[in-house]
């Protein structure tokens, strides 16, 4: 018996239906997988099987990720490709997934945001953790609490003067952004 996907015998037919979990949990399609192929193919405008740092730059931009050189040479390196050699098709594959990865990741801390937010004011304070830590049956104080959240502040207020802070036991969408972005949520 065949698992979920379809095979086909035309050469180059993909079923569009089928997914896959990429190596960084996210889905895709057969045909977005081939839609990158495609892209790659294009910019290895001298069929060497790599794409050049810069090419690979101008994808990036074009699908919405703008990245400046430093992070683009840093992505290039944790997957094995460099700013010099460029990258083959595995490589530039593993630079859009990371880059796709880090868009969910944030889209998921800006969900979690919206979900301790209960009351919609644009801010987590020490009142709306209370309730979250019970339900989660965590033993925390209320003084336990505050210094959670004061220490999302100290954690994203490097060079801030205290007088920066608007209100230090509540913590802005932008500082739980920022502090999520720290711990390397996304």
């Amino acid at each position: 018996m065949e698992s979920g996907r379809t095979k086909s015998v035309a050469k180059g037919a993909v079923n569009e239906k089928s997914e896959h979990k990429t190596p960084l949990g996210i889905s895709m399609s057969e045909k977005h997988k081939a839609q990158l192929r495609e892209a790659f193919d294009l910019f290895d405008s001298e069929g060497t099987g790599r794409v050049k740092a810069p090419d690979v730059k101008v994808a990036l931009c074009a699908l919405g990720y703008d990245v400046s050189k430093e992070e683009l040479s840093q992505l290039l390196k944790q997957v094995g490709g460099s700013i010099v050699g460029g990258v083959d098709f595995n490589e530039f594959y593993c630079v859009l997934l990371a880059k796709m990865a880090q868009r969910e990741s944030r889209s998921e801390a800006i969900r979690a945001f919206k979900l301790i937010d209960v009351a919609e004011k644009g801010y987590i304070s020490v009142d709306y953790l209370r309730p979250i830590a019970d339900s989660l049956e965590m033993d925390l104080t209320d003084d336990e609490l505050a210094e959670m959240v004061l220490f999302a502040h100290s954690s994203i207020a490097f060079g801030k003067n205290a007088n920066d802070i608007k209100d230090p036991l509540t913590v802005s969408e932008e500082e739980f952004l920022k502090l999520m972005g720290r711990a390397h949520v996304y």
